[in-house]
């Protein structure tokens, strides 16, 4: 993520995308593990990306 976020203006940390990733598990959007089995998006994290993109669209 902190490399996607090089081409930004104003890239973002390492610490910035983990207290945005803790922020986003506690919230029950994704599910956190360590080593190869990374981070999964949880049934609510998939619904609230459904609905973003739906919201765009409307746009």
């Amino acid at each position: 993520m902190v490399d996607y976020t090089q081409q930004w203006q104003k890239p973002f940390t390492d610490q910035q995308v983990r207290r945005r990733l803790d922020m986003l598990e506690k919230r029950g959007y994704i599910v956190k593990s360590r080593g190869r089995f990374g981070t999964k998006l949880t049934q609510a994290g998939l619904q609230l990306l459904q609905d973003t993109e739906k919201n765009k669209k409307k746009e």
